[in-house]
């Protein structure tokens, strides 16, 4: 299952918002000088602001209260509630018409969603069960990833 489609772009959108604000807060790509700039860049060279906004999560308190792209209250709360996060190991354990089954190191059981992508397409069924690293959301009432899943 996957999130409809607007609401998979307000996802991104939102995503690489607050990791431009990381890479600006952090000086990684000091000549990207747009949000269009480094959305477009390739996931290699956005995976030191993943890295820094995972282990950092002050960095998301600091983009809501700065509010450095006057987003409106609804998005600044999606990304708020992002301070929640889940970092880990799961196993996906089966894909399923509600979601794909996610199980943490804790044995804590969650339903994720796919942002653009069914995960069955990023992860087929045969391949199952996978272990990963990911980091898991909330986004409207369901739970995603952030975009990037790593395999062992």
């Amino acid at each position: 299952m996957t999130l409809p489609p607007v609401d998979g772009k307000l996802f991104f959108e939102l995503m690489w918002k607050l990791q431009y604000y990381v890479n600006q807060q952090r000086g990684f790509h000091t000549n990207i000088s747009s949000l269009e700039e480094y959305a477009s860049l390739p996931t290699e060279k956005k995976l030191k602001a993943r890295e820094e906004l995972w282990k950092d999560g002050t960095l998301i308190e600091a983009y809501v209260r700065e509010n450095p792209d006057t987003l409106p209250a609804g998005e600044l709360q999606i990304i708020h509630k992002w301070k929640n996060f889940i970092k880990g190991s799961f196993f996906i354990l089966r894909h399923l018409k509600k979601g794909s089954i996610f199980i943490g190191n804790d044995n804590q059981v969650y339903v994720v969603h796919g942002i653009q992508d069914p995960l069955e397409e990023v992860i087929p069924s045969y391949a199952l069960p996978q272990m990963v690293e990911a980091v898991l959301l909330p986004f409207k009432g369901q739970i995603v990833y952030d975009g990037l899943l790593s395999g062992y």
